[in-house]
């Protein structure tokens, strides 16, 4: 079933916020950003 999401997991379901930020986290101390730097 389409929910029409933009990012969904492999099953089309909503992505977990949690996960987002600590896959987003992972990926930028990767690339030697600070993953904290643009958080208000």
């Amino acid at each position: 079933m389409d929910q029409g999401l933009v990012f969904c997991t492999e099953m089309g379901t909503p992505l977990d916020p949690s996960n987002v930020r600590k896959v987003f986290a992972r990926a930028a101390r990767s690339a030697g950003i600070d993953p904290a730097g643009d958080r208000p």
